[in-house]
């Protein structure tokens, strides 16, 4: 039996953060239509039942932001809820990219300073990974 069937309501999510050549961080705008609209996050994407977290970073870089992922490294991993849903984030830190960044889906991307991000509407299941940047960058 599929651990789906068990705990129907469990999703894994590989997340990655993606820096340009000043430091800044990229996020991506929820579509309005999603659950959790209007909201800011890192770009990533659900883990399918053929994949693991890795193979799941490799393939939403390239259907969402036509890149492929040269080098990174695994920066952290955690559980969080939003209602009714349990999440585990894998998050990576991309260290290499081929390939300009492009919004394939049709989403707003947007480059920001680590310590703006706090300012503008972001998804709460990021904070631990904000806290983190944001250590690390001081």
């Amino acid at each position: 039996m599929p651990w789906q069937a068990i705990v129907p309501n469990f999703i894994q999510v590989s997340i990655f953060i993606l820096q340009n050549k000043h430091g800044q961080i990229l996020l991506s705008l929820r579509d309005s239509q999603k659950e959790l609209p209007n909201q800011w996050e890192f770009p990533g994407g659900k883990v399918e039942r053929h994949e693991g977290p890795y193979q799941a970073l490799l393939r939403e870089a390239r259907e969402e932001l036509s890149i492929k992922i040269k080098s990174s490294e695994f920066l952290m991993q955690y559980f969080f809820s939003y209602k009714d849903l349990f999440v585990h984030l894998y998050v990576w830190l991309v260290k290499e990219f081929e390939g300009n960044v492009y919004a394939n889906e049709g989403q707003e991307l947007r480059w920001v300073d680590v310590k703006e991000i706090y300012d503008i509407p972001y998804l709460e299941g990021d904070k631990k990974i904000l806290d983190k940047l944001s250590n690390h960058a001081n």
